[in-house]
């Protein structure tokens, strides 16, 4: 109810400051309809064209912007071990002003998960062998589906760029700790040690909470906050105000050399311990308090993406994690701008008394995404397991683990 209420104030406030500002025209945002900027192979389909005639009008003449994705994927390690799930996100972004000093605008994103078997993503895990990796990123527990507000925030650049602020449910996964290789399993890597981002078991995916940041071309950086527990499904205003919080710093380099565009960052952040009189004794080690470590770069050369990151946690050990280390490249355009070649390597560090046993969980993992259409991709993905940290006794399910991914945007 309480999400329902900030919803409508939110829509109230936009409104009135959308009838109060001057009409401006707007850059053109409707373009990125599809998962990369690439032609398609299917070049002669005519896709809702009406359609994207009204995307592009709402875009330049009111800011409005929106993207909804329709995302499933299906896994199965060849003993009988299979997910299937659908993802859908929609993503709204509202400009009330636009210039060459910097914008004005509020950000939605809400996302709905449901399994179309009866698996969900740890049971998944475990049925397969693995210890603190999951063959995919997806959000589903024991209840199988999900439906969640992701993000809802103000954003403001201003000082030609320069300084730019956030206040409100953040989504903390797309803020810090990123890397543009390494999105999630609707998009690049499937396995979680690529595809959950940076310091993501840290704490508060999302959470209320703010960022500030200061920017050049070159360099940047960043300090901000957010709640260390909420509920991640709405906005917790309550959970906000019990004073546990997540506490970050990041800094980063951007250059642009005449053979491609690079990210280098380092990511700092301090969590609050969480733990109460209703943690468990198995969930202790997950609610204290601690510190996270990530480094992360990508860089292109051409055609061709180098990325690698390392993020290590003290302390505090969420999902049976001390460290995760992964490197690979991407390949784009093997076949005339079409399509998108990822290969890469991790290694995930389980607490000590899992790795005593096990040792480290080490595996490779190969995408293929190709464009069809303007608004559909789809990407067969292959993972192999050299070590398994096993849980629960299993050890004896397949080493490799076969997917695929569709993407369909609106």
């Amino acid at each position: 109810m309480q999400s329902v209420q900030i919803l409508v104030c939110l829509s109230l406030l936009a409104t009135g400051l959308s009838n109060s500002l001057q009409a401006q025209q707007f850059t053109d945002l409707s373009k990125q309809v599809s998962p990369y900027n690439h032609k398609p192979m299917l070049s002669d389909v005519d896709e809702l064209s009406n359609y994207q005639d009204m995307k592009r009008y709402l875009s330049v003449n009111h800011g409005l912007d929106y993207q909804i994705q329709i995302a499933p994927i299906a896994q199965t390690d060849g003993n009988g071990n299979n997910y299937l799930d659908n993802e859908t996100d929609l993503i709204i972004t509202k400009r009330f002003w636009e210039n060459q000093n910097g914008y004005g605008k509020l950000v939605f994103a809400g996302v709905m998960v449901n399994m179309l078997n009866n698996s969900y993503t740890r049971k998944f895990a475990d049925d397969v062998g693995l210890g603190p990796s999951q063959p995919n990123g997806g959000m589903t527990g024991p209840d199988q589906n999900i439906t969640a507000i992701n993000g809802l925030w103000w954003e403001h650049s201003l000082l030609n760029h320069g300084l730019t602020y956030r206040l409100g449910h953040l989504y903390t996964t797309r803020l810090w700790a990123t890397n543009k290789y390494l999105s999630d399993d609707r998009s690049t890597f499937m396995a979680s040690p690529f595809s959950h981002q940076g310091l993501s078991w840290t704490s508060g995916q999302r959470a209320l909470g703010g960022t500030l940041s200061v920017q050049n071309q070159w360099a940047y950086a960043q300090v901000g906050f957010n709640d260390a527990k909420p509920n991640g499904k709405d906005i917790d205003i309550r959970s906000f105000s019990d004073g546990k919080f997540v506490r970050h710093l990041e800094l980063g380099l951007t250059p642009s050399f005449d053979f491609g565009a690079g990210e280098y960052k380092i990511s700092l952040a301090d969590i609050d311990d969480t733990t109460s009189s209703h943690t468990s004794v198995n969930d202790l080690e997950a609610n204290r308090a601690g510190q996270t470590l990530s480094v992360s770069i990508s860089q292109d050369f051409g055609n061709l993406g180098v990325f690698a990151r390392y993020n290590r946690s003290y302390q505090r050990y969420a999902a049976k994690t001390k460290a995760v280390a992964v490197a690979g490249l991407v390949v784009n355009d093997l076949l005339d701008n079409q399509d998108v070649l990822g290969i890469g390597y991790a290694e995930v560090e389980p607490v000590d008394r899992i790795r005593k046993q096990h040792g480290n969980e080490k595996s490779i993992e190969i995408y293929y995404d190709i464009k069809l259409t303007n608004r559909l991709s789809i990407a067969p993905d292959i993972q192999y397991y050299f070590t398994k940290a096993a849980t629960k006794g299993v050890n004896t399910a397949g080493d490799t683990i076969f997917g695929l991914r569709l993407r369909y945007m609106l």
